[in-house]
């Protein structure tokens, strides 16, 4: 595996390892942002290049 291959993988681990915190909190009845609100911090970091920030 090259190193972007690695890269890319660890980004993909770190959105996933956030994607489960996000729906255990969902499950534990803690408040969610809407859909918009969540697109435009989305376009904000993809823009900023700042993909794996919470």
């Amino acid at each position: 595996m090259d190193i972007n291959a690695f890269n890319q993988r660890e980004m993909q681990l770190q959105l996933r390892e956030k994607l489960i915190d996000i729906e255990e909190k969902r499950r534990f009845g803690v408040a969610d942002s809407d859909a918009r609100e969540a697109g435009r911090e989305l376009r904000e970091r993809i823009l900023a290049g700042n993909y794996a920030q919470s």
